[in-house]
């Protein structure tokens, strides 16, 4: 080779050997790349240089992605939590998480019943370890679960006596969401506005209020300190679990929490599945009002994304007529991303639905009742 041929060569080489580097900074090139990527690696892409960070940060904020895991095991193991935080494709702000309790086989049996809570707290524990900064998780114990994944199950919901379901609610521009801890009522009755302490620019959409038995009574206070401090247009969903709540990777017998939703590129429709009654003997369809209410999100321009289902184990359907929940969830289900548990009392007043003192928000707790939640997003707010 001449001495030409080999200097052309070098500058050949030299030019092969930036191009890596300067397809890193052309900012159409790195959004194409990073668009295919999942959320949890787009974090660790945040801390590249200035143009991914920005880059990255942007096609987080345009995701809308709810996702729901189930894991069959006892315990949520590191790998597993890992596992479902690399599969998010948006970056979450709150995660529910609903974990089946054994109820009956272990009230008497103390050295079990140790054994199963300190399996719940590692649970607890590694999931929210494995969740970005920020993230909220919300939860309680419950007899037995429910979750909807269309793609895998298109004959309807699956019903799990052991295992745990987390659903994700991503993070929005726009939307808030803030968690209020409940453990008495004995001074928030007067000022419910410093127990909340929310105040943004958007009103509050949806507020969802999880107890335990011994405090279902409270999700009538609570409601009615919602609707005095953010007015009539909140929707108030409320269930009741076994014996725990989470918040925050910890696992309490607290009375009650909180989750408040605002922001207008959030939208939401919930009600009562099988009221009224006189309607609900003339339904052929038992999903009649789920179906309604998703229709009704996407007239208003929002893209339905997830559905929360708080069901009783027996559903009443008119003239003293129960049908297990087993057997009302199965087929012919709307086909949305869903999940839920069983609950010891059902609670809904949907947004217009007048009631602001306790006793007219006593009125809409039910028993043997099946709730139905659908909550969307903005379609022009963000990307698909």
């Amino acid at each position: 080779m001449n001495e030409e041929g080999e200097n052309e060569w070098i500058r050949m080489e030299g030019t092969s050997s930036d191009l890596p580097s300067i397809i890193a900074c052309i900012p159409e090139l790195v959004y194409e790349v990073l668009n295919i990527l999942p959320a949890r690696v787009l974090y660790t892409c945040t801390q590249v240089n200035r143009l991914w960070y920005h880059v990255a940060t942007s096609v987080l904020r345009k995701r809308v992605s709810c996702n729901t895991i189930f894991v069959q095991d006892r315990i949520i193991e590191h790998s597993d939590a890992r596992e479902y935080c690399e599969s998010l494709y948006s970056k979450p702000s709150v995660v529910f998480l609903f974990t089946y309790d054994d109820i009956w086989l272990t009230r008497r049996d103390k050295p079990r019943r140790r054994g199963l809570e300190r399996q719940l707290v590692k649970s607890v524990r590694h999931l929210y370890d494995e969740l970005p900064d920020e993230c909220q998780l919300l939860g309680c114990t419950t007899e037995k679960l429910i979750y909807n994944l269309p793609e895998s199950f298109p004959t309807g919901p699956v019903h799990k006596k052991r295992g745990h379901v987390a659903i994700s609610f991503p993070e929005v521009s726009g939307v808030k969401y803030h968690t209020v801890h409940v453990r008495h009522l004995r001074h928030h009755s007067r000022d419910w506005s410093r127990l909340f302490r929310f105040t943004v620019n958007h009103p509050v959409k949806l507020a969802i209020i999880l107890a335990l038995p011994h405090s279902r009574d409270m999700i009538a206070h609570i409601a009615s300190g919602v609707r005095e401090t953010f007015g009539e247009g909140v929707t108030i969903l409320g269930g009741v679990g076994h014996d725990r709540l989470f918040m925050d990777g910890t696992v309490r017998r607290t009375r009650a929490l909180v989750l408040l939703i605002s922001g207008s590129a959030f939208g939401v429709r919930a009600g009562f599945l099988n009221q009224p009654i006189a309607l609900a003997e003339a339904r052929t369809d038992f999903y009649e009002p789920a179906r309604t209410m998703i229709r009704e999100l996407e007239q208003e321009n929002f893209r339905p994304s997830v559905a929360l289902v708080f069901t009783s184990r027996f559903v009443h359907r008119g003239n003293s007529y129960f049908s297990s929940a087993h057997g009302i969830f199965r087929d012919n289900f709307p086909a949305i991303l869903s999940g839920g548990f069983y609950s010891y009392g059902e609670f809904c007043m949907r947004d217009g639905e007048p009631g602001r003192t306790v006793q007219s928000c006593k009125e809409f707790m039910k028993y043997n009742s099946s709730v139905f939640c659908v909550c969307g997003y903005d379609k022009t707010a963000v990307a698909s």
